[in-house]
């Protein structure tokens, strides 16, 4: 029988420039908590951090797309998602950033920056979250 180990995963959001400080104390006064505690009973923590970069190229070989790599990662740790918000908006990607058309569409329409669309896609679009008038 294969061992499989359970691993916990949180998406960190937040803008890289601004608050890096606040993001290194994440990783290194906050995340040894939960990562030893996960030891100690047989699992896994990681932080994904992605201000150490997204990969140029996706696993199909073609140019990798940054709200593409954020979605698939936020969707891969829900529900363990920490935003830093600070005080400015960030980078506003052009439609033609996007290879969804209907993000392409809202991209025009509404435009969003990456940290936006990862609040939204984390927490505000989820069914879980959402509640009706």
């Amino acid at each position: 029988m294969e061992h499989h180990e359970l691993t916990f995963r949180v998406f960190v959001s937040s803008m890289f420039s601004d608050l890096k400080a606040e993001r290194d104390v994440m990783q290194r006064d906050v995340f040894p908590c939960p990562s030893e505690y996960c030891q100690e009973h047989g699992a896994r923590f990681q932080a994904i951090d992605l201000r150490w970069g997204v990969p140029e190229k996706g696993a199909d070989g073609e140019l990798a797309n940054s709200w593409e790599y954020c979605r698939q990662w936020i969707d891969r740790v829900e529900p363990f998602f920490v935003c830093i918000l600070g005080q400015r908006y960030g980078w506003v990607p052009e439609p033609h950033h996007f290879r969804d058309n209907a993000d392409k569409q809202r991209q025009k329409h509404e435009p969003r920056s990456i940290t936006d669309l990862e609040v939204r896609h984390a927490v505000l679009d989820q069914p879980q979250f959402v509640t009706e008038s």
